[in-house]
């Protein structure tokens, strides 16, 4: 049989289903934040595509970032945007900027416990708070007991957020607590009534409430409702995504086509997200 009869044969046994192309791997790196979410839903995939090979690494976005510069991931979930200098380096080495799409939101809580009888307070306390130039709870109308302070790790996108929305420029106090996950973080509040720390809303716990915050640039206190986050009133939320060197293709293109349609972006609240989606909920 001559090369060209083969490939012939070939096209025709794909043509009718007698042999399938093999399914592209897709490799996907980046934040933790979102790491549970899509392990989950990949999970879910699988039952609508048995074959597709679809491996979730995490670590953090940084080290994500880094991993799609060489090649090593086909997307980097991330919950923060990528640095102008991380723009700089796929521009010159890949010619493209990369494309971000996004899948889900997240929406961060500033956790007191329930005996404490603050319900709101300010953007500009709440960062006195966490820098440490606050440490007594009768400063900001509370009682008088000493404020404990806990928070994420540096390197996580949540701490990020925060920083960036509430610090305002201010380090964050030395002598807080470090706590590794969100649910750590509502464990230790749970624990301490004169605590305070931040954390993803969805791990609340029934022993702590997340108080309503006014920002720099609002009139009102605003509370961490749905309807507060989907009309971007409230100041700590934000949008996570999948990022790629260039438009996604194939397999890749099928698989970020299916997370963000109705019916599985009303799997995301599951994992702890709200959609992204218009007209889930």
């Amino acid at each position: 049989m001559t090369i060209a009869m083969r490939v012939f044969f070939i096209f025709i046994c794909v043509y009718l289903g007698i042999v399938t192309v093999p399914a592209q791997d897709i490799k996907i790196g980046g934040s933790e934040t979102m790491r549970d979410m899509l392990e989950g839903l990949v999970k879910e995939y699988k039952k609508v595509k048995p074959n597709i090979a679809i491996t979730v690494s995490g670590g953090h976005t940084e080290k994500g970032l880094k991993q799609l510069l060489e090649n090593e991931i086909n997307l980097c979930a991330i919950s923060k945007p990528p640095s102008g200098d991380f723009i700089a380096q796929i521009k010159e080495k890949h010619n493209t900027i990369g494309v971000k799409t996004a899948v889900a939101m997240e929406c961060i809580g500033v956790f007191l416990h329930n005996q404490n009888p603050i319900n709101q307070l300010t953007a500009e306390q709440i960062a006195s708070i966490f820098s440490g130039d606050v440490k007594n709870w009768k400063e900001v109308g509370g009682k008088d007991a000493p404020i404990l302070v806990a928070r994420l790790p540096d390197e996580s996108g949540t701490t990020q957020l925060f920083k960036n929305r509430i610090m305002a420029g201010n380090q964050y106090y030395e002598k807080a607590a470090i706590k590794y996950t969100s649910p750590d973080i509502t464990e230790w509040i749970a624990k301490n009534p004169n605590g305070i720390a931040f954390g993803r809303l969805v791990d609340k716990k029934e022993t702590i409430k997340a108080i309503s915050i006014k920002d720099y640039n609002q009139n009102n206190y605003v509370e961490p409702t749905l309807t507060n986050l989907k009309n971007n009133s409230y100041p700590l939320a934000r949008q996570l995504f999948l990022y790629s060197i260039q438009e996604p293709q194939g397999d890749i293109k099928d698989f970020i086509i299916w997370l963000t349609n109705k019916e599985t972006q009303k799997l995301v609240v599951k994992y702890g997200f709200y959609p992204v989606v218009e007209g889930v909920f």
